[in-house]
């Protein structure tokens, strides 16, 4: 396809609006420990896609729930912590 200045302007759109996403939060639980393996939704995060602060690892129990955002990629995770209720 032939690049015109309105087919330019709607690339420089979509990518401008890709590094615009917002970051999403999402709660899941933890489901395995070795390796460690998340439930998100009906989805299942493996360790290869999960992402966390270096304090974190070893710490989780199984059933634990974790606040965890998406990555723009929509591949990765971080979590962020663990949650609880008050």
């Amino acid at each position: 396809m032939e690049d015109t200045p309105y087919s330019a302007f709607v690339k420089l759109m979509r990518n401008d609006a890709e590094e615009r996403q917002p970051v999403t939060c999402r709660l899941g639980t933890v489901t395995e420990i070795k390796p460690l393996t998340v439930a998100v939704g009906s989805n299942t995060i493996s360790a290869g896609s999960l992402l966390m602060d270096a304090r974190l690892r070893g710490g989780f129990e199984g059933g634990e729930r974790v606040a965890l955002l998406a990555q723009p990629d929509g591949q990765s995770f971080l979590i962020l912590c663990k949650v609880v209720r008050p």
